[in-house]
């Protein structure tokens, strides 16, 4: 069997409406940190995608955060991670 060498994740950029969402993200980061998974995500610094980048750094992981130009000029990166990448588009 591979060994798992990135996790990607893809979640919400708001919390939603069950506070389950955000303790399982949370949890689900400390999990990846923990077990040495780094995360690949989607950049953003809201909701529950901000929560698993955050999460998984206060455990001592790794996030590599990619978003495109677009976002971040509006505000939305979380640029504060292991690895930040900036795209000119989203395809």
């Amino acid at each position: 069997m591979p060994t798992i060498k990135n996790v990607c994740v893809f979640c919400g950029s708001n919390h939603g409406y069950d506070p389950q969402f955000l303790e399982q993200t949370n949890a689900l980061g400390t999990y990846l940190a923990h077990h040495d998974h780094p995360v690949v995500y989607g950049g953003g610094k809201e909701g529950l995608m901000g929560a698993i980048a955050t999460s998984t750094m206060a455990a001592g992981g790794q996030v590599i955060g990619i978003i495109p130009t677009f976002l971040r000029e509006l505000g939305l990166a979380k640029d504060d991670v292991t690895t930040f990448i900036e795209t000119a588009t989203i395809g």
